[in-house]
């Protein structure tokens, strides 16, 4: 069997991402912490950051 209860391959992931902690480096800014709030499309999620910025990153931009 390739896939898990709810019906996904295992290399499937994307709702693991939802809730995960995240940083980026912002030039001249530094680094901020966010949170992947909602997977916008395949492999792009949107993120809130701490200063209530919220911006889509592709899943390759969030390091996993």
């Amino acid at each position: 069997e390739n896939s898990d209860a709810r019906g996904k391959s295992p290399i499937d992931n994307s709702d693991d991402l939802v809730g995960r902690a995240v940083r980026k480096l912002f030039n001249s800014y530094g680094w901020f912490q966010g949170t992947v709030r909602r997977q916008v499309s395949t492999d792009s999620f949107e993120v809130e950051f701490e200063d209530g910025d919220t911006q889509t990153l592709a899943r390759y931009d969030l390091g996993v």
